[in-house]
């Protein structure tokens, strides 16, 4: 198991904003700062970090996951009046459920964190089984509801196919840190505006950002907000302006893989806005 503290800014830091915050705070992140001759650029870069809530899978018996609790795969906890999403007459396979107050047992600690406005209910992810249709084409739902526990039923995917549905988890979620990875086009811009020269553009990426985040491909597939990592050096969100609701990568526990290996990105325009029909999503794969 990770060290959580290596990562996270609780021990870090006071409450106070981001930008208001002395990067003495940071130990660890001085210390891989130094190490690698970019401290001068701490001020800049402590800007640059935003909150994300890691989500780590366990697997578990579905009837054993009590009812509302976040998880991946199984079936979902809806409200009794839900109508399925169907796409190209089939249904749309059911990949989490987010109980949204889970998110705010966490001390973001006076730190601006843009999320949606709604501070309770569930929000719940679908996509195309067969990955055809993404994007704008309406393979995939998010839908939200303010549906109370009490209130949810589980409830079975309407396929005849059994594979339809995945291995049933229970999540746990993890907040933590992230800062953008100078591999993606849109990331790599929004480091080199902060005046690092060839050589220190190459440590950042290749020496201070792998140091901290090692452990990133093992314990970081899935993640709420933050800055988005990928594989292809141009992401498709590079020209939309659109805010990261959610990252998925392979994962044998629930049994999915995106494309040829990768991820799948759910983008959002507006999160403070809370509207989520105007999430598009993008599978990112070699």
């Amino acid at each position: 198991t990770p060290i959580l503290t290596f990562y996270t800014l609780d021990s870090f830091i006071q409450p106070d904003r981001v930008n208001k915050v002395s990067f003495r705070k940071f130990s660890k992140l001085e210390h891989l700062l130094s190490k690698y001759n970019l401290l001068k650029f701490s001020e800049k870069i402590l800007k640059l970090i935003k909150w994300k809530i890691r989500l780590k899978p366990v697997i578990a018996e579905d009837k054993v996951i009590p009812i509302g609790k976040s998880k991946i795969g199984g079936n979902p906890d809806l409200p009794k009046d839900f109508e399925w999403p169907y796409w190209n007459d089939r249904p749309l396979s059911f990949l989490l459920q987010i109980n949204i107050e889970e998110i705010y047992e966490f001390d973001f600690q006076g730190i601006e964190f843009e999320i949606f406005p709604q501070k309770n209910g569930f929000l719940y992810f679908f996509f195309d089984y067969y990955q055809e249709g993404w994007g704008d084409d309406g393979g995939l739902s998010v839908i939200y509801s303010n549906e109370k526990k009490n209130g949810l039923f589980r409830t079975p995917n309407p396929s005849i196919y059994v594979k339809h549905t995945y291995r049933a988890c229970i999540l746990y979620l993890l907040q933590d840190v992230s800062l953008p990875c100078a591999g993606l086009y849109s990331q790599g811009k929004k480091i080199k505006e902060l005046g690092f020269k060839d050589s220190e553009w190459d440590l950042y990426h290749n020496g201070f950002f792998k140091d901290i985040f090692q452990w990133d491909t093992r314990w970081d597939a899935h993640y709420l907000f933050g800055h988005p990592k990928g594989i292809q050096v141009v992401d498709e969100h590079t020209n939309r302006k659109d805010n990261l609701l959610l990252i998925l990568g392979d994962d044998k526990k629930p049994g999915w893989t995106w494309g040829h290996g990768g991820y799948i990105k759910f983008w959002m325009k507006d999160i403070t806005k809370g509207n989520f029909d105007n999430v598009w999503a993008e599978i990112d794969c070699t």
